[in-house]
């Protein structure tokens, strides 16, 4: 299946503004440095070896040696958007694999029963300059056919 093609199930759209400039970006609300939503697992094919995650930015600038901006679920770090070409662009689709055990050792599940979680994005910001920050807008998310997320408590 060709990169970019493969099944997917959406979580949220939206427009949220991330940065530390309160006010509207790209006609986004403003959320601040972190977003926390509050999710539950309705579906888990624990036979796939991986759960993906797809995240949908726009204006996404962590050049050079900037890590990124983490994402999280209960608490677990399991990867970061980063800008992937280090040029300025539009949109910016990013593909989050997490191992299936590690998956479900996060999300503390139990087979056949729907299981709440934290999913977690968080501004990445320069420790040796702390007012410089990626103002940066969260689209979409989706999961891949392996889970069905839903927002929620």
């Amino acid at each position: 299946m060709p990169e970019g093609s493969e099944p997917k199930i959406l979580v949220m759209t939206g427009n949220y503004h991330f940065g530390n400039k309160p006010g509207l970006f790209q006609d986004a609300p403003f959320v601040g440095k972190t977003l926390v939503l509050p999710v539950v697992i309705t579906y888990v094919d624990a036979s796939a070896p991986d759960v993906i995650l797809f995240f949908e930015t726009h204006d996404i600038e962590t050049w050079g040696t900037w890590n990124g901006h983490r994402v999280l679920l209960n608490g677990q770090q399991i990867g970061a958007l980063k800008d992937p070409a280090d040029v300025f662009g539009r949109t910016e689709i990013f593909r989050l694999i997490i191992p299936m055990k590690r998956f479900l050792e996060i999300i503390d599940h139990s087979a056949g029963l729907p299981t709440k979680a934290d999913l977690q994005l968080v501004l990445e910001v320069q420790p040796a300059h702390p007012a410089l920050a990626d103002d940066f807008v969260l689209t979409r998310i989706d999961t891949g056919e392996q889970v069905v997320m839903q927002l929620g408590a």
